[in-house]
């Protein structure tokens, strides 16, 4: 019922509005310093597991990066293009090509 609501303009104004005055953004120095860390677990149907962390620049100039490098990657045609995960097409180590990240994994 409550999502409905969702499609009346009247309350997606109010909603943007409300996003505009209380939701701010990260300003260039907070960007600059900022990074984040990732944990990961996957396991077998055995038990045997293995899991990772990585920590990566801030998430904004992170997804900058690798979208940019990864559509001149399809442009001098290294890649091909089409729907694919980065990992997939890249390797499962691509983000350490990304300058600052870090990977860790153990089992």
């Amino acid at each position: 019922p409550m999502i409905g609501l969702l499609g009346f303009k009247p309350i997606q104004d109010f909603l943007k509005k409300m996003i505009e005055k209380n939701v701010k953004g990260l300003n260039e120095e907070e960007r600059k310093k900022g990074k984040a860390i990732l944990w990961g677990r996957v396991e077998n149907k055995e038990g045997k597991f293995a899991e990772g962390y990585a920590e990566v620049i801030e998430t904004y100039n992170f997804t900058a990066k690798s979208c940019v490098d990864i559509i001149k990657q399809v442009q001098d045609g290294c890649v091909k293009a089409g729907f694919i995960t980065p990992s997939k097409l890249l390797g499962a180590d691509y983000l350490l090509s990304i300058e600052g990240s870090k990977l860790e994994i153990s089992n």
